[in-house]
């Protein structure tokens, strides 16, 4: 499994977002070269909602969320008490970092599950030593990604990037 962040929950969803198409190609090739499930949290799901809701139209959101409660992209793993206790002692580890109560619970989640790998834009995820964050160095090649969504788009039927857009803007 890999573990979804709320940045790249956001960035897919948000196509005013600046790393929109960036992550819509990272997307496209993490699950074309991985083979792993995504999956992530009710705590991340709930935080990238909060956020889209903000900026996005009621329809728009109402369709987002749908999508993301299906778990139809994103597998939605259950936190427990186990996993807000043990984010609790994250935070006293890393009390010299800015790390949000929701990513220290995404760390115990993390740690819980043995999830080896995550896709994240935020830096804290590169706290964990024992996960590899796919997403690392993406916005450094943000120019690339632009090209290569290009190259997408003459691709046939059934890649990652054209499902994501039947599922969110109707075949736009």
């Amino acid at each position: 499994m890999i573990f979804v962040d709320s940045s790249i929950i956001i960035a897919c969803f948000a196509k005013q977002d600046s790393d929109h198409l960036m992550v819509k190609a990272l997307l496209e090739q993490v699950l074309e070269t991985q083979h792993e499930g995504l999956i992530s949290s009710h705590d991340v799901i709930i935080e990238s909602l909060n956020w889209i809701a903000k900026r996005c139209t009621r329809q728009e959101l109402l369709k987002i969320a749908s999508i993301l409660i299906s778990g139809e992209l994103i597998a939605i793993q259950e936190l427990n008490k186990l996993d807000w206790l043990n984010a609790l002692k994250i935070i006293e580890k890393y009390q010299d970092q800015k790390l949000s109560f929701t990513d220290a619970v995404s760390f115990a989640m993390i740690q819980r599950l043995k999830i080896k790998h995550v896709l994240s834009l935020d830096s804290d995820f590169d706290l964990l030593r024992t996960v590899v964050n796919l997403a690392h160095g993406a916005r450094v090649k943000h120019k690339d990604f632009r090209d290569i969504i290009g190259l997408i788009k003459d691709l046939p039927p059934g890649n990652y990037s054209e499902k994501i857009d039947d599922i969110l803007y109707g075949g736009e």
